[in-house]
This record gives C-alpha cells, structure tokens and sequence, in this order.
C-alpha cells in the first residue's frame, strides 16, 4: 500500500496543530480567568441585590401593616362612637339596629341592646385603652369638660385648632391627631350625637403608641427574616455580610465585623449614601484581628430605612476557584503540548528520512562542471527514481533539473559571448562616435569669441551631435541636432547627418540654404524614415554677425548682463523626411558679452524620483545666475545642476549643449 508524502504531512500539520493548541489555551488561561473572576463578581454583587431586595419588601411590608393598623384603628374609633351615642340617646337607636351587632346578642330589645353595647365599651376600654366621652362644643370654653382634657384652643399637628374644627361638624364624623395631656399623640374621632342628645359631640380616642406597638411587631418579624436570609448564604471563609442602621449600629449579620472594618470602609459608606446607589470597589481594609488584605467590597443603601447593606471577601478567596481552573488548564496545555511535540518529531523523521538520498547530489550541485557532457548523467545517478511516490516524483524532477540546468549553462555561455562580442562592438562605435565630433577643448576661443560644447549619452552611442569649425573666410560655424530614436540606428543616422552638415556649410555662406540641402541628401538616403533636429550658426568675428537657421530644434537662449531670453525664428520643419522642404535664414548681431546657449531635450526634460522634470524655467533660471562664466565653466555647471535635479532615477535622453559668447 503506497503511502505517500502528503499523508505523512498531513499527520505532521496535525501534529503542529497539537502544537499550537499550547498558545490558545495559554490564551484561553486569561480569558477564563476573567470571565471566572467576574462570575464570582456577579455572584457576589448578586448576594447583595438580592438583600436590598428583602429590606424593601420588608419597607413595603411594614408600611402595608401601618396603614392596616390605622384603617383598623379607625373602624374602632367609628364603631365605638356609634356605640356610644346610642348609650347616650337610646331614642334615636333605628329598629334595625340589631343587626349592627352580633348574633349572640341575647334578644333584640332595646335594653339588651344597650345592656350590650355598655359592655362592648368598657371592654375595649380595658383591652384597647380607648377613651370615650362627650361633650357640648359651647362647654369647652368654660374649660375642660372630659376625661381627654380637651380645649377649644388645642390645635392639630395641622396646625388647625379644635374650635374650627367643630365648627359645621359633618354628620360622618372626623378623625383628627392631637396631643393630649397624660396620652402623647392620639388618634381622635368626633361624631355629632343624634336624638335627644343632639348638640352634643362623642368623642372616642385611642393613643398613637398602640399603633406603633403594633408597627413595632411587625419591624421585628422584618428583622428576623432578614436574619434568616443572612444565615442562609454562603460566604467566602475571611468573608462578611452586615446590615447596619444610619449611625453605624448593627442591625444582623454574619462574620466577623468590627470597627476597624466600618473605618476601612468608610469612603463607600459616604459614596453609597450620597449616591444612593450600589457601589462596588477593591480596598486595602484592616481586619480588627489586625490583618491587612485587598476586599472586593460592594455596599448598597436602602432609603427608606436608610440602612447600609455590606458585603466583603478577600480578593483571594474569589479568585481561588479561578486560579484552580486555569492551573488546570496550564498543567492539560503542557501534557498537549508535549504529547504533540513528540509525535511531531517522531513523523518528520520517517518523513524526511527518503528526502536524505537527495543531499549528496544537492551538496555537489555547486562544484559540477555542466559545460560537459557527462554532467547530466552523473547528477541523476544514484537517485530513487523508480520510487512510486512523490520523493521518486523528487528525484525525477532533480534528474531533470540537471539535464534542463546543462542546458542553460551552455546557452547562457553562448549568450554571455555573443553579449561580449556585441558590448565590444558599441564600444567601438561609442569610440568613433566620439572621433566623428570634435573634442571640446578645440572649440574656438580666438579673436573675441569663447566656446565649448559637452555630450553625454544616456547609452553607449546615442543619436545627439554637435560640431564647430571655422570656415576659410574666418567666420565660425556651430552645429547642434537631435536624432529621432536611441542606440546604434539614431548614432549611424548622426554620423551620417555630422558629414553631410560639415561638407555642406563648408561650401555654402548661407544657413538656410544649407539646412535645404542637408535636408536633401538626408532624406534621399533615410531607408528607416528617421529624422533630426538641427540647428546651424555661423559667426563673423569681424562685423560680429550670427547667421542662423533651425530646422525644429529647440530654440537657443541668449544670456546678456543677467537677462536671458530666446533666439527668435524657425527656418522650418524637422530635417530628413520632407522632401523640397524650404529653410529661411536670419541674422542678429552678436553684442559684446553676450552668450548664447545651444541645447537638446536632454537638459529641460531630465526626469527626478518623483517624475518631475528639469523644465527650461529651471535652465533660465541657472542662466541668469551664471551667464557671465566662461561656456566651458557654465557647461560644466548646467550638468552639475541637471545631475543634482535628477538624483538616483536613470537618464532619459542623451544631454547636448554648445554654448558660444562674444568676449
């Protein structure tokens, strides 16, 4: 059964897989951890909610029965008040009366009624503390006329006093708190009387105390179901739970809690009290057996009762559970881990254990000599090529390599001779090129005229040209042009264009007619359809005359005392491709240090890193500065600036300039 090489790497990625599971579950070791550390947060927080929730239903609670003890008390002050004022006018008792009262009444006459209702009265009196009387509302002004020490002047905690509010009393009665001597607060109920006792006021009474005895009852039972419910949860060891009222005392709780914790705590009692919300915080708190730590605390403050709900463990003890799972975790990643390494390393070895009949050959790959013809044969000798797997699938590949390489070699040796051969040949011309124009040195700098020219192609030979000579009559004769193309065909064409130019002004004394027939022979003779730029001057020493005609050249600059402009005129199209073309010639004179500059495109259209080029704003600019330098100085200088400009980006044309100045 063949088991190839990509199963057996396959086993090795899964075996790297294995590997990698270390870093995730060390990744894994943080993130647990936290999520740990804020459920346990959670779940503390939690406790506490869940205790604010108990004291406000506790609130509810004990406010529910307050106001059930105030209904209820009412209801008896209202019932015993009846009661009394039938006592007091039996007269105006209905017939249906009776049924006011409980069945066990022994009959329904008038005086067992009343015999019961005594009774029911001196009853609640005993039971309940009620006080019962009456009295007339014009009596009160002699002074107290009850056992309630009532006065016309005693006012309710309204402020209202008890003379209004007799006043128009409403036959439904009214219920008003006051003060009375020897009771404190009371809860007071006034009810005209009826029948022959019509004008008087019952008034039935029941001291406030009572209800909050009752209220009090209630408090308690709140108190120990909170007990309770502290009792029943479950606190970290060094933890604890307390509830304390708005001075600090203790209400329930559960640990240990003292006040050297109350003082610890001291910021969140202010921040929860102030905000009224729960707050949760890491403090530094003392313990009154004396030991330090950092407490998760978290502390809540019910309004209503205005108590503080505090909770508090030792940052420890919450993260304990925590740090157990992620020590868990670490010690399975390190069993993972190594497991994983191992087999890892036990694959790769049966895998790359074939791979190693291939060193051998691969060492000897640098020293073989493949420019003969037994490389080949020597380099797949010896290898598994019969293998029915990919490191036979290697091997062939590596046999072939060295056929294919053998190959290369000797067409590579061919190519660098042909190249040599060829590089020989563009020297050559780059030398003939350079003895077809004249040196630059041999410029004319006689009999009040100073020149120089300069070339530099951006390849070995290439198409611009430039020539100078004087003529037998004494004038000097400049020539500068721009062959269309690069290489070896625009040099050709300007060694051709050079000879023709130099025979040609040689034996003609006016420019243009010069540039015609320059023109002419070109392209009579111009196979490839190629074509030149040119630009002829001569210059008359003795009457300081610069006759001139350009054929599409770029147009020369003239530099006097800093000022630099153009020399005016087009002659006519570019030269070599139309035929019968027509070329005009013009004429200036040349003043006394002036100097005038001929260029190719190579200088305004040098190209920098960022794509910019030179321009001729940058040329005139140069000119400007340093027109008055002798031409061969200014050259000089043009190209140094040129070079500056372009920096590390390749030459995009070659660079001609001739320049000549009357001095």
């Amino acid at each position: 059964m063949r088991f190839s090489l990509s199963a057996k790497l396959a086993l090795l990625l899964m075996a790297g897989i294995s590997c990698v599971l270390v870093p995730a579950l060390v990744i894994t070791y943080f993130h647990v951890g936290k999520s740990a550390l804020r459920e346990d947060q959670e779940s503390f927080i939690g406790a506490m909610r869940l205790m604010e929730e108990n004291i406000n239903t506790g609130f509810l609670f004990l406010t529910s029965a307050k106001l059930d003890g105030v209904t209820r008390a009412k209801e008896r002050l209202r019932a015993s008040a009846r009661r009394y004022a039938y006592l007091i006018a039996p007269d105006a008792m209905p017939d249906t009366a009776a049924e006011e009262y409980p069945a066990e009444s022994p009959a329904r006459e008038s005086s067992l009624i009343l015999a019961y209702l005594r009774n029911e009265l001196k009853s609640q009196q005993k039971r309940e503390g009620l006080l019962v009387d009456s009295f007339f509302p014009a009596s009160l002004e002699q002074g107290p006329q009850t056992m309630l020490g009532l006065r016309p002047e005693m006012t309710d905690f309204k402020g209202q006093s008890l003379r209004e509010e007799l006043v128009g009393l409403s036959p439904a009665g009214k219920f008003k708190i006051y003060r009375l001597p020897g009771h404190g607060p009371t809860l007071v109920y006034f009810l005209p009387a009826f029948g022959k006792a019509q004008g008087k006021v019952v008034v039935c009474a029941i001291s406030i105390q009572s209800l909050e005895d009752e209220a009090e009852v209630a408090f308690q039972a709140i108190v120990r179901r909170l007990e309770k419910r502290v009792a029943s949860l479950s606190l970290y060891p060094n933890g604890f739970i307390a509830l304390l009222d708005s001075s600090g005392a203790h209400i329930v709780g559960k640990g240990d809690f003292g006040s050297s914790e109350s003082a610890s705590l001291a910021p969140l009692f202010a921040q929860a009290g102030a905000s009224g919300a729960s707050v949760q915080e890491v403090v530094r708190m003392k313990r009154s057996d004396g030991t330090k730590g950092d407490y998760f605390a978290a502390m809540g403050f019910s309004r209503p009762f205005r108590w503080y709900i505090v909770m508090a463990a030792p940052i420890d003890e919450i993260n304990a559970s925590s740090h157990a799972l992620l020590r868990r975790l670490s010690l399975q990643s390190l069993g993972i881990g190594l497991v994983a390494l191992l087999v890892s390393l036990f694959m790769l070895r049966r895998a790359i254990r074939p791979l190693r009949l291939l060193l051998p050959k691969i060492s000897a790959l640098p020293d073989m000599d493949f420019s003969t013809p037994q490389a080949g044969t020597a380099l797949s000798r010896d290898l598994p090529l019969g293998r029915n797997d990919e490191v036979g699938d290697l091997a062939r590949s590596f046999s072939a390599m060295g056929e294919r390489l053998q190959e290369n070699i000797r067409a590579l040796v061919e190519s660098l001779a042909t190249q040599e051969r060829m590089q020989g040949e563009l020297d050559a011309a780059r030398e003939i090129q350079r003895g077809i124009l004249p040196p630059p040195e041999l410029a004319p700098n006689i009999f009040g005229i100073s020149s120089s020219a300069m070339l530099v192609p951006a390849w070995e030979v290439g198409g611009d040209l430039y020539y100078f000579f004087t003529l037998p009559d004494g004038r000097h004769a400049f020539v500068i042009g721009d062959v269309s193309g690069k290489g070896v065909p625009a040099a050709l064409f300007m060694a051709v264009t050079v000879t023709v130019a130099r025979y040609t002004l040689a034996s003609a004394s006016d420019p243009g007619a010069a540039l015609a027939r320059i023109n002419a022979i070109l392209e009579a003779h111009n196979p490839q359809t190629m074509f030149v730029t040119l630009f002829l001057a001569l210059y008359d020493p003795a009457n300081r005359r610069l006759d001139y005609a350009n054929g599409g050249h770029n147009q020369p600059l003239l530099v006097s005392g800093g000022a630099v402009t153009r020399l005016e005129g087009l002659s006519g199209p570019i030269v070599g491709v139309m035929p019968d073309a027509h070329y005009q010639s013009f004429s200036r004179t040349l003043q006394e240090g002036e100097l005038c500059l001929l260029y190719t495109d190579g200088v305004i259209e040098a190209v920098n890193e960022s794509g910019e080029i030179y321009g001729e704003e940058r040329l005139e600019i140069y000119l400007a500065a340093h027109g008055a330098k002798h031409p061969r100085d200014l050259l000089n200088g043009i190209f140094a600036d040129v070079e500056q400009f372009r920096g590390e980006a390749e030459p995009f044309d070659d660079i001609t300039m001739l320049a000549f100045a009357r001095r």
